[in-house]
């Protein structure tokens, strides 16, 4: 590698930033090839991802507090949880395991094998498991039951069990600001989110997108967008945020702001398509003076559904039928 290519590619690691090399800027492809892989994949099937990182602070630009923190790499504590978000939503399990003598990381997926088995042979060949106590403490919290009303310090139990520096890793902060926010503990679910935003600054993609919808529940819209578009400067290949973000914007009239996230959602989403966000926005076209491009939406959605039922739900063709024949006719 070139020194003005380890600079680039340093820059990037620091900041995660976009880079002006190409071959940096992989994530959106690398999103969008591992949906693809896993949608393929028969009933029956594992994965098994690797990732080369290292044990010593020198070797992350001197930032020792990526040690032992859900991983001692960028890739493992960014991407990681990236492909186990894109992993659950094409409904794969996975499991982790942080070999350290070799310096390594992997990650095991798969679906439609006991979990029980695969989870018991895979870490049986790496006996120093960093991530597995970590995992097996926030499955206990996970199963507290819902409508318990010692949740919290139940939870707190639980988190004792950790040391102070694995209470602060990533997975560990965001999981629990999600199991927070499900319980409806609001305050402890924004200060977890914060607790990672501060200590992992840009890389805590996923705590700026929960606080997006936590403050968006709380109709505090002005702070949820600001949140979500920190998420978008790191991860622009979230269709999830640009959801959010239109969202927002329909609820402050932006129309011209709602239309461009709308878009971008539905550019970006391969999968899990939230058909009736384009009811919303031929509506919305319509509210701006748009009729040529509502009448295009609402169309589109009658011969899609009707040609294509099995993708597009068929309530929807009669839901444009009747908005077409009331308001274009």
């Amino acid at each position: 590698m070139s020194d003005d290519e380890r600079e680039e590619l340093q820059k990037f690691v620091q900041f995660l930033a976009p880079s002006g090399r190409i071959r940096f800027n992989f994530a959106y492809s690398f999103g969008q090839a591992l949906r693809r892989l896993l949608g393929e994949m028969t009933e029956k099937a594992q994965v098994l991802i690797y990732d080369f990182g290292y044990t010593k602070p020198t070797a992350n630009f001197d930032q020792d507090r990526y040690l032992k923190q859900f991983g001692v790499s960028l890739f493992f504590s960014v991407c990681f949880p990236y492909i186990q978000y894109i992993a659950q939503q094409n409904h794969w399990q996975y499991c982790l395991t942080e070999y350290e003598q070799g310096s390594s990381q992997l990650m095991m997926l798969y679906r439609g094998i006991d979990t029980e088995k695969i989870q018991g042979v895979f870490k049986q060949q790496f006996q120093d498991d960093a991530s597995a106590h970590m995992e097996q403490v926030m499955q206990q919290i996970q199963l507290i039951p819902k409508e318990s009303k010692l949740f919290l310090s139940e939870m707190s139990l639980h988190l004792d069990k950790l040391s102070k520096t694995e209470q602060h890793c990533y997975g560990i902060l965001i999981n629990l600001s999600m199991e927070c926010y499900r319980r409806s503990f609001t305050r402890e679910a924004i200060q977890y989110a914060q607790t990672a935003i501060k200590r992992y600054g840009p890389m805590a993609i996923s705590a700026y997108h929960l606080l997006g919808q936590v403050y968006q529940d709380m109709n505090e819209l002005d702070k949820a967008e600001h949140c979500l578009k920190k998420a978008l400067k790191v991860a622009p290949f979230l269709s999830g945020v640009y959801y959010q973000l239109s969202l927002i914007y329909g609820k402050k009239r932006q129309h011209t702001q709602f239309i461009k996230m709308t878009r971008k959602f539905f550019n970006l989403s391969s999968q899990f398509m939230i058909w009736e966000h384009l009811v919303t926005l031929g509506l919305v076209y319509l509210e701006a003076g748009k009729r040529k491009e509502s009448k295009g939406v609402f169309n589109w959605l009658k011969n899609t559904a009707h040609e294509h039922p099995d993708v597009v739900p068929g309530y929807l063709k009669d839901k444009s039928k009747q908005i077409l024949s009331q308001l274009f006719t």
